[in-house]
């Protein structure tokens, strides 16, 4: 779940662990890492995304931090990354879209263009969408969405294709 979000940072909360992305040099951290710890925050990264929108590498904030976890959203499984990569691969913004797509894809297909780890197609396909396809043109996302699709027990029926949507 999202616990604070505005123009100098985000704290995105997965379990026990937080992914808190800065967005200035300015650090507005003093004292969230009290509150977090105190509503069970066990570890925690911190991201600085500079001025020109390319993030560097997390940190650790404090915590002892797990490489990757298994997260659980309402019965679907997915990868989260804490170390070695610009997001933990799956955008907490983007929760009530899955929730819509567990809810309405039942017996549908779906195309997840731009699909990143999959998270649109695996949450549709575990609730009933009959056939998926996934295309993303990064190949370590595609290769991710796959381990998604793994965590979840999907079949041939869902495709995650590496592979330029516009050439699609």
């Amino acid at each position: 779940r999202r616990l604070i979000s505005n123009s100098q940072i985000t704290v995105d909360q997965y379990g026990e662990f937080a992914w808190v992305t800065l967005y200035s040099e300015k650090d507005p951290t003093e004292g969230i890492k009290a509150k977090l710890k105190e509503d069970g925050i066990t570890c925690a990264v911190k991201i600085l995304k500079n001025k020109s929108g390319l993030p560097n590498k997390p940190e650790v904030w404090f915590g002892d931090v797990p490489e990757k976890f298994i997260a659980d959203e309402d019965g679907t499984k997915f990868e989260i990354r804490c170390l070695n990569t610009f997001h933990p691969g799956l955008f907490l913004d983007h929760q009530r879209t899955r929730e819509w797509l567990k809810d309405n894809s039942k017996g549908q297909s779906l195309l997840n263009l731009f699909s990143y780890t999959g998270s649109l197609a695996i949450s549709a396909a575990t609730s009933g969408a009959t056939k998926t396809m996934s295309i993303d043109l990064s190949n370590p996302s595609t290769q991710w969405a796959k381990v998604n699709a793994a965590l979840n027990n999907l079949n041939e029926d869902h495709q995650f294709i590496k592979g330029d949507v516009f050439d699609w």
